[in-house]
């Protein structure tokens, strides 16, 4: 195969790679004692901006939310 083939989607894996939280932040988000502290936690993360799309705060509604922006990219 050609090695352009492979050149766009190495650009969008390697662009997308920016979006991966850290083990530090993923490690917070599993200690947050409630709903209200993990979206805090979330809002210093690209995720901030998808998240104030969010008409409920609920399990649901996050996850709804979160799984439209990853298969949209």
């Amino acid at each position: 195969m050609d090695v352009v083939n492979y050149a766009y989607p190495s650009a969008r894996i390697r662009g997308m790679k920016s979006y991966l939280l850290s083990g530090e932040k993923i490690n917070e988000l599993i200690r947050a004692d409630d709903l209200e502290e993990f979206l805090e936690l979330l809002n210093d993360t690209y995720y901030s901006d998808i998240l104030t799309d969010l008409k409920e705060k609920n399990i649901t509604e996050i996850e709804r939310i979160l799984l439209h922006d990853l298969f949209s990219v």
